[in-house]
């Protein structure tokens, strides 16, 4: 089984967002070979309302809430870490998905396309789009503004796109999210770092130091999701 999961934090919109990408576009959910949860990054005084939301919709969901009095973002994001870390200790699968909230994936046979690159020494990341609300830093990433709110996305628009670009190649390295990797691996290596350190960001970290050597960080061309960008950290 391939467990994917979304971290949530307090907004309903972005919750619809990413569950509605995921269940029309991940047939192996409907087919019982994938699953997929949220995990709440619970704080007070925000969460409250997604809660009740994922509840109401009965979207399958974990609450992490070990520190509900954490403080905003960036100054959480030792809490982010944990919560990330947290979702794959929930997962049934061998093999993990993991994505932001703000992260929409282009076709139905995604999920198939990035199974047929892996291996439990890679790590795979696929392409993003992201809408140029902010500047990228990463490599293989395209930009184009298909909407930088739920509200906004223009589904189609992007999917023509997305196809347009697709190619049936890897590249080294790549972005952080959406991932895909060997569970086993993940819980060797320790997880996420619980925390930045020495200013050096927890992905880096997790991706340069815990596992170099153990495997290979590639990105697959012919898989592509859209990125909104700052998604629920956005005021």
């Amino acid at each position: 089984m391939i467990s994917i999961f979304s971290l949530i934090f307090k907004s309903p919109e972005y919750a619809q967002f990413v569950y509605d990408g995921i269940m029309k576009n991940t047939q192996m959910i409907a087919s019982r070979e994938a699953e997929f949860y949220f995990v709440v990054n619970f704080k007070k005084g925000d969460s409250e309302k997604v809660v009740e939301y994922l509840k109401e919709k009965n979207y399958p969901h974990f609450i992490y809430d070990k520190n509900p009095d954490q403080p905003n973002y960036p100054a959480n994001i030792s809490d982010i870490y944990k919560s990330w870390n947290f979702g794959v200790s929930k997962a049934k699968g061998d093999i993990i998905v993991m994505l932001n909230s703000d992260m929409f994936p282009c076709c139905n046979h995604w999920l198939e396309d990035m199974l047929e690159w892996y291996s439990e020494d890679k790590i795979l990341t696929p392409r993003l789009v992201e809408s140029g609300r902010i500047p990228s830093i990463f490599p293989h990433t395209l930009i184009w503004n298909f909407g930088r709110s739920p509200g906004e996305f223009q589904m189609e628009d992007f999917m023509v796109y997305a196809n347009m670009w697709k190619q049936r190649k890897l590249e080294p390295r790549g972005l952080f999210m959406p991932l895909m990797m060997s569970k086993k691996l993940f819980l060797e290596v320790g997880g996420f770092p619980e925390g930045n350190i020495n200013g050096v960001s927890g992905d880096q970290i997790f991706f340069y130091e815990r596992l170099k050597g153990k495997a290979e960080h590639l990105t697959p061309y012919n898989v592509l999701f859209y990125h909104i960008q700052e998604g629920e950290s956005r005021p």
